[in-house]
């Protein structure tokens, strides 16, 4: 129990640096793309909120977010949403950033 208790431990350790790296560019990219509308904690308060109908999701709700998978993430983030005049990325954004950026979003509502 204690070495298994020991490689739990050490594969937290090992990964925690590179999850960091990933929510902070996410974070980076997020703030360059989203905000404006999303805002910047992800609440759906940004600038261009108020122009926009419906209204940007509020990404740290934890009743809206609990339905929401990453793979429902990345459909917005690069092809957008079905009835929604917004940006998408998918031309913008590579794979990686992608994740990234859905990492960070993902970390809002904890």
């Amino acid at each position: 129990m204690r070495t298994l208790s020991i490689i739990l431990l050490l594969t937290f350790v090992i990964t925690l640096p590179v999850y960091a790296d990933d929510l902070l560019h996410g974070r980076a990219i997020y703030m360059g793309k989203c905000s404006s509308c999303h805002g910047e904690f992800g609440k759906g308060d940004g600038p261009r909120a108020a122009t926009l109908d419906p209204k940007p999701t509020n990404l740290t709700d934890p009743k809206v977010m609990s339905s929401v998978t990453p793979e429902r993430i990345e459909r917005a983030i690069v092809q957008g949403v079905p009835n929604v005049k917004e940006h998408t990325f998918g031309h913008l954004l590579t794979h990686e950033e992608v994740r990234d950026v859905i990492t960070y979003v993902r970390s809002l509502n904890r």
